[in-house]
């Protein structure tokens, strides 16, 4: 199931366009000015929604497959698992501040700070860890009879804001990626 490597690899690339952008409006924030808190939070809604939801809950239906055939990779899931779980908690951190700072409540910038940088840090390890060990031990150890035995129902979800269509809660956000 070529495609659906490649379409988690898809993901990875747009996560990455879009913790980009989150990283832009952070330098903003350092540098005294007033970042695009907004768009932000959209971002964040999005990772806590798609990411969370859907790509990582795939992954691991794949992980688990995967550490049946290829038992030295083990190590490396254990830690993709635990990352997934820290992802998923540091997130929902970031969505409550920028909800905090967006509403005018009191909150520490500099706790928003940290929680972004170590978000933005370790999705960026996590991507690298899963397209340079992982996903290429997939393609070399799991057979055509593996992918049939996998329950690959969440492949088949659309992705809200780089699918086919782009959902309206994140037509701003979408025009913030592309300029347009």
């Amino acid at each position: 199931m070529k495609y659906i490597l490649d379409k988690l690899h898809h993901d990875h690339i747009n996560a990455a366009k879009l913790l980009d952008l989150y990283e832009k409006q952070l330098e903003i924030l350092k540098r005294g000015g007033s970042p695009d808190y907004p768009v932000m939070q959209d971002i964040m809604k999005y990772m806590k929604y798609y990411p969370d939801v859907v790509h990582h809950p795939l992954e691991e239906v794949i992980f688990e497959k995967l550490e049946i055939r290829d038992k030295e990779i083990v190590n490396s899931v254990a830690r993709l698992y635990k990352e997934h779980s820290e992802i998923d908690d540091l997130g929902d951190k970031l969505a409550e501040t920028l909800l905090k700072i967006t509403t005018g409540e009191i909150t520490s910038l500099e706790d928003f700070q940290n929680y972004s940088e170590n978000y933005l840090q370790l999705m960026r390890s996590h991507m690298d860890l899963e397209e340079s060990e992982v996903f290429p031990a997939i393609k070399e150890y799991l057979s055509d009879d593996d992918w049939d035995n996998i329950d690959l129902v969440l492949a088949g979800y659309n992705d809200p804001l780089f699918g086919d269509k782009v959902e309206e809660e994140y037509r701003n956000l979408f025009r913030s990626i592309t300029g347009s």
